[in-house]
């Protein structure tokens, strides 16, 4: 009997999951490990206000009541400034009035191919805006698993040219676009999120109070003042 029931409750868990990194943000909700409704916000509503309305509204619409939340997941970036300052902000709060467990994970590690057999160096990629990308490598060993084989950098687009030239696989956000493909739809963003924490537990931070969003630079009106 306690197997079933854990079963059942496996399968009832409802998590929050939640992506500020890119624009418009995306907020969804699981039954377990299946997700089962998403949300975009509007890319001109991005106050915590926005974001608060949009979880309720999952909430209510799958039937649930915060106090049933047992994990929120969040991707940490790099992205949108005001985007992860938002979410991760939002995210604190959830996971304070809840007791709910706290996943957040570098954006990026959602955007390798995990199942994919044949890249052995995979580039991620995303506009840091200023003719500039957000940039990090993979590396799978001769395990099958995949390691970070740099840190999180800020690169210009003449350093790009030599730097993605090394990779046999590119993907990410600018990737998407630079290919003129169609973009990912939100809830497989989601899906791969998930999954990211599921499959790399090392590089999921657990301690929501110690949780920084991947910025690597300031604001637009940040980097105005610096100028000026």
């Amino acid at each position: 009997m306690s197997n079933g029931g854990d079963y059942l409750k496996i399968c009832m868990d409802i998590r929050l999951i939640i992506e500020g990194s890119c624009l418009p943000a995306i907020v969804g909700i699981s039954r377990g490990e299946e997700v089962v409704q998403v949300i975009e916000l509007d890319s001109h509503k991005q106050r915590s206000s926005d974001l608060v309305i949009a979880i309720q509204q999952l909430f209510r619409t799958v039937g649930a009541t915060y106090s049933q939340c047992s994990e929120v997941i969040c991707g940490l970036g790099p992205g949108s400034y005001t985007g992860l300052r938002v979410t991760l902000s939002a995210v604190k709060a959830m996971v304070y009035a809840t007791g709910a467990r706290f996943a957040g994970i570098e954006s990026f590690v959602s955007w390798i191919p995990f199942q994919h057999p044949d890249p052995h160096h995979v580039a991620v990629i995303d506009s840091a805006l200023k003719e500039k990308l957000f940039y990090r490598n993979y590396l799978r060993n001769s395990e099958g698993n995949w390691l970070l084989d740099n840190d999180l950098e800020i690169i210009t687009g003449e350093e790009s040219a030599l730097r993605l030239s090394h990779a046999d696989w590119i993907t990410g956000p600018e990737a998407i676009r630079r290919q003129k493909s169609n973009p990912v739809p939100s809830i497989d963003r989601l899906k791969a999120l998930v999954a990211a924490t599921r499959i790399y537990p090392q590089l999921v931070h657990t301690d929501v109070w110690l949780a920084e969003p991947l910025y690597l630079r300031g604001s637009s009106a940040e980097e105005n003042v610096k100028k000026a």
